[in-house]
């Protein structure tokens, strides 16, 4: 590969963003197949064009940048490539992020926050006898790199025959304005065989370059 891989982890955190404007969501479309499948350069914008992908703002607001990612089921991670415009007008690999995806389909979409979009992977985290985990991924550029900012079980399931009852853990969350900001929530509910046990809702602290996030 043109560029060398950065390794995301993936911790298990609960974090609150306050930021200043965010919108919608959009996802990205991630094949299955070899990183290898993906070019490390595009002749033109036309070109990367009509190679697919998705022209996204991952570097900030000035930067344009495409973004190609693919699914390596064997090796239960997720590949995605970051092409920048160069200035012989060629868009060219610069940043090449490897995410832990587990071994269901990941999904990848886009997040804008103040002009630049964050990226969010959705995916399975671990699995195994009686035990389930899915996980929430975010990663966003802090103003030199790519850094994870955010990362968070979303439904954790521990079953028979492993455990006594079939427990399960379910996580929503949410990207919502919080006064003039946005906001990233966790809702929690637990269940013992369906009944509902209890919830929560938890916050913590992030910074992600000049984004600082205060605790609710």
């Amino acid at each position: 590969m043109p560029v060398r891989p950065l390794t995301i982890p993936c911790a298990i955190l609960a974090l609150l963003f306050v930021c200043s404007t965010a919108t919608a969501q959009r996802t990205a479309i991630a094949e299955r197949g070899p990183v290898e499948d993906l070019p490390s350069q595009f002749a033109s914008r036309a070109d990367a064009i009509r190679n697919g992908g998705d022209f996204v703002r991952v570097e900030g607001p000035t930067v344009d940048a495409r973004v190609m990612a693919v699914r390596e089921e064997f090796q239960r991670q997720m590949h995605v490539l970051v092409y920048t415009l160069a200035p012989d007008s060629s868009f060219g690999a610069t940043h090449h992020l490897v995410v832990p995806t587990g071994t269901w389909d990941p999904t990848l979409s886009f997040l804008n926050v103040t002009g630049t979009d964050w990226l969010v992977f959705d995916h399975m985290q671990s699995g195994g006898t009686g035990i389930l985990r899915f996980a929430l991924l975010v990663v966003a550029w802090d103003g030199q790199r790519f850094r994870p900012v955010a990362s968070e079980s979303l439904d954790y399931t521990c079953a028979r025959p492993t455990s006594v009852a079939n427990y399960q853990l379910k996580v929503r969350h949410a990207f919502a304005s919080n006064g003039g900001g946005v906001s990233l929530r966790f809702d929690y509910e637990l269940l013992k065989d369906e009944k509902r046990l209890g919830g929560v809702e938890r916050h913590a602290p992030v910074e992600c370059g000049a984004f600082r996030v205060r605790i609710s």
